[in-house]
């Protein structure tokens, strides 16, 4: 004879419910019905057992996965460090590039452009040196304008002094300065013993000066007083 009774099986998650019930079988359940009862509740264990298996590789995928984003992104903020460190190079270098191409443009200058002297045609500047001996310079004697302001109306370079006299037997020293601002552009120095008389060119680079500014001086000297005539030696600057 069957034997009445009630057997749980197992919990089981019902969707609608969104919750575990547990599954119920009643009625006449005999001893031969147990083996299939049995065999369906090691059933759903190993289905439920291959359920966690699969969820312990997602959670392993999913550990993966963030290791790998996170090493990309390492990965990404050093190819970012190096890009600009590469940046910074190439602009370091062309930086360089620049200033060499600047320099290369200066020889050109001086060798390949055409010299020209100030003034042309006509009586050299003078300057006459402070009084007293070896006076400091600027003292109490006029600055001497020798490029008279918007005279050379485009940028230029002074290569020298060209001294075509000096009034006594002295060493002289020459500043010469911009007109615009009375910066500091060059010097040179010049002797006249019984002996020797130090005319001629003398080189001085100026540097680039601007169109239309000109040109002053300021001289010292052993003695004093002493009378410096001559004339600018410049060339026209192509650079661009």
């Amino acid at each position: 004879m069957g034997v009445k009774q009630k057997v749980i099986i197992l919990n089981d998650y019902d969707r609608d419910l969104e919750e575990y019930v547990p599954i119920q079988v009643e009625g006449d359940v005999t001893i031969e019905d147990m083996p299939e009862l049995l065999a369906t509740i090691s059933g759903m264990d190993n289905t439920i057992s291959g359920m966690n298996s699969y969820v312990q590789d997602i959670d392993s995928i999913i550990g993966d996965v963030y290791f790998d984003t996170q090493y990309i992104s390492d990965k990404s903020d050093d190819i970012s460090l190096k890009a600009d460190s590469i940046i910074l190079t190439v602009s370091g270098q062309d930086n360089l590039l620049n200033n060499i191409d600047a320099e290369l443009d200066n020889i050109h200058n001086h060798f390949n452009l055409n010299s020209r002297i100030y003034p042309t045609c006509a009586v050299d500047k003078t300057v006459t040196s402070e009084t007293g001996l070896w006076t400091e310079i600027p003292g109490t004697a006029t600055p001497s304008v020798i490029i008279p302001t918007s005279t050379i109306t485009s940028d230029y370079r002074i290569t020298g002094i060209n001294i075509s006299n000096i009034s006594s037997q002295d060493l002289v020293y020459i500043e010469f300065y911009k007109i615009s601002d009375h910066s500091f552009i060059g010097a040179v120095k010049i002797n006249k013993t019984t002996l020797y008389e130090d005319f001629g060119f003398h080189p001085m680079n100026s540097g680039l000066l601007d169109a239309n500014d000109g040109v002053e001086a300021l001289a010292s000297s052993s003695s004093g007083g002493t009378i410096v005539s001559l004339s600018v030696c410049y060339f026209i600057d192509t650079t661009d």
